[in-house]
């Protein structure tokens, strides 16, 4: 893949920009993030390395998470939702179990899911808190005001004082509207790329996004593999992969700023999930249309640069 080939070699890895919600001088306990994307666990690095967070473990499914936290403390763990081997919501289960009533380790999920009942399955399963896909910058800010241990955090933002709605716990604040559910639809003649949404993702200006252009790079790696997977999927009547991939595929176009690509792999994970075959594939054809204007969208920007 040659979208963003020219920064690729020297632009791989991103230098922290100054943003307003930085927490500087952080020196407690490790952060973990269980994610089984790529682009999605490149995406929320990036963003805790932005916000001064340097200890930072990984795990790609829920089993990985439950051997980590009982290997290591953490001071907060970010939670996908939906993974394969082991789920979000059985993991959490699994590490309250082991924790018992002497330790509480903060878990806020990540979702892409954000839908109706999705409250009420975090707080079931042990979590404090949720944020959804793509998770934007000042969210994860609040939410690591919220919930990483007082006492470690030192010299934090002059605004980060200021609670926020979004900022208390999901226990506390039942009624808030997750963000996804109150975004806007784009519109029918939207650019296939709102680089704005990257900016306010990252927390950087548009002059300091090109250093993060190793994110586009990877968002093409693993995307082209997903629709073909989905092309396959398709021609055998698989449903179910199908509805995983599309899930995937919605959440990582999201975190590019592609948001009309997003909005049909969307519509592709519900219908798919509702057990209806008809219309996936109609979906399937506009979204390759979709992805070409992305990806010459990307291609432009980083020529540009």
């Amino acid at each position: 893949m040659d979208v963003c080939q020219s920064q690729k070699d020297n632009r791989t890895t991103p230098c922290r920009m100054t943003t307003p919600w930085t927490i500087e001088g952080y020196r407690g306990l490790p952060v973990l993030v269980v994610e089984d994307n790529p682009i999605n666990l490149k995406m929320i690095r990036s963003q805790l390395k932005q916000l001064g967070i340097d200890m930072i473990h990984t795990a790609v499914n829920g089993n990985e998470a439950v051997q980590l936290a009982r290997q290591n403390q953490y001071g907060l763990i970010l939670m996908d939702c939906q993974m394969p081997v082991m789920d979000g919501y059985s993991a959490t289960a699994l590490i309250r179990a082991n924790e018992g009533q002497e330790t509480h380790t903060p878990i806020v999920a990540v979702t892409a899911h954000a839908l109706p009942g999705d409250r009420e399955k975090c707080l079931e399963a042990g979590m404090d808190d949720y944020i959804s896909k793509p998770v934007r910058l000042q969210r994860l800010f609040e939410a690591l005001q919220c919930w990483l241990p007082a006492q470690q955090k030192i010299g934090t933002a002059a605004d980060a004082a200021q609670e926020t709605p979004e900022s208390a716990s999901i226990s506390q604040k039942g009624s808030a509207v997750p963000e996804a559910l109150s975004a806007p639809e784009p519109a029918l003649d939207a650019p296939p790329v709102d680089f704005g949404v990257i900016q306010g993702l990252l927390g950087v200006t548009l002059e300091e996004l090109p250093l993060f252009s190793h994110l586009f790079v990877l968002f093409f790696t693993e995307s082209g593999e997903k629709m073909e997977k989905i092309r396959f999927a398709l021609a055998v009547k698989d449903i179910g992969q199908v509805c995983a991939l599309a899930h995937a595929l919605k959440s990582a176009s999201g975190n590019v700023g592609a948001l009309g690509l997003s909005r049909l792999y969307r519509e592709m994970e519900l219908l798919a999930r509702s057990g209806v075959m008809d219309g996936l594939a109609s979906l399937y054809e506009q979204a390759e249309k979709e992805y070409e204007r992305v990806k010459a969208a990307l291609a432009r920007f980083c020529d540009s640069d």
